[in-house]
């Protein structure tokens, strides 16, 4: 997680981490191998973290990006302002086609090396790639120009919904791994099931509490985020696995697992005990946390 003590701070942040992603360009195999400076530095902000809970990383970083670079057309300016009003224009301005297209988030840069995407972007705002400013001493350098250029105006939109002030929380990683846990051995939530790592993401209390007090408004709230579950089409599923459901607390993490494979079943969808226990549990864990991060997020900002 990014930590920053102010705005601006956040911002070079992010600055650099466009820098890096100058550097790397889509597609991006896996975020967690790519330069530290670059994009890991990205995958702190709440635009990327709401992207991730439907996609894997490197696809949730994909759109995070791009969507920056569309709501950067100037355009596009009512629909930052009143988004049920007016809707957004698909960007085609020439310096928001250039930015995609170094970054290789264009088609006809995807995949290409750093340097040639860095030119195509200055042909796309020039027409050409020799490109002079008060004589030949002041050519155009294609990366300079994107970072002093084309890089600012997406900045601010990659940082919304962030506090001003870095909140100190776990990784998102780390409260997978609480969630996990809980998950293994079902609601209601207990002390030994109740991390640290979990209790730091309870919404804050005007009041003082002991452990057993902060476990039970805990489990009060894992129980009010699974009936708002952000995914809807699997949200009682994810009731059922946590043991929040009727007929499911108490009983075991196979049992619960055993149980919504037979509700996949019976709706004549394909899906296996193995399933639920793979690749069900990690998106629902992703979500989840995704979730609680947003809450506690929001109290920062």
């Amino acid at each position: 997680m990014l930590v920053w003590s102010n705005r601006r701070t956040l911002e070079e942040y992010v600055r650099e981490g466009l820098n890096g992603l100058l550097l790397d360009g889509f597609p991006i195999p896996d975020v967690t191998k790519t330069s530290p400076w670059g994009t890991l530095r990205l995958t702190g902000l709440y635009c990327y973290i709401e992207a991730a809970t439907t996609r894997s990383p490197s696809e949730a970083l994909e759109f995070a990006v791009n969507e920056a670079i569309e709501l950067a057309d100037i355009r596009n300016s009512d629909h930052l302002m009143n988004p049920a009003k007016y809707p957004r224009v698909p960007a085609t301005t020439g310096r928001i086609i250039a930015t995609k297209k170094a970054l290789g988030l264009h088609p006809d840069t995807y995949g290409l090396d750093s340097i040639e995407r860095q030119n195509q972007a200055i042909i796309e705002c020039f027409g050409k790639l020799d490109v002079y400013f008060g004589g030949q001493n002041h050519m155009v350098v294609p990366r300079k120009f994107i970072q002093n250029e084309l890089f600012p105006p997406i900045i601010p939109l990659l940082c919304t919904g962030m506090p001003d002030r870095s909140p100190s929380l776990p990784s998102l990683d780390d409260l997978k791994k609480a969630l996990s846990k809980v998950l293994t051995k079902g609601l209601p939530l207990t002390p030994d099931s109740a991390t640290s790592d979990l209790l730091a993401f309870l919404p804050v209390s005007g009041s003082s509490e002991s452990e057993l007090m902060r476990v039970k408004r805990m489990d009060d709230h894992l129980g009010a985020q699974l009936e708002i579950f952000d995914w809807s089409d699997m949200a009682h599923a994810a009731r059922i696995y946590f043991g929040a459901a009727p007929g499911s607390r108490g009983t075991s993490v196979t049992a619960r697992q055993q149980k919504i494979a037979a509700i996949y079943r019976k709706d004549g969808e394909s899906g296996s005990t193995d399933t639920i226990r793979t690749e069900f549990r990690r998106k629902m864990l992703g979500v989840l946390a995704w979730q609680l991060y947003r809450v506690k997020l929001a109290e920062y900002s």
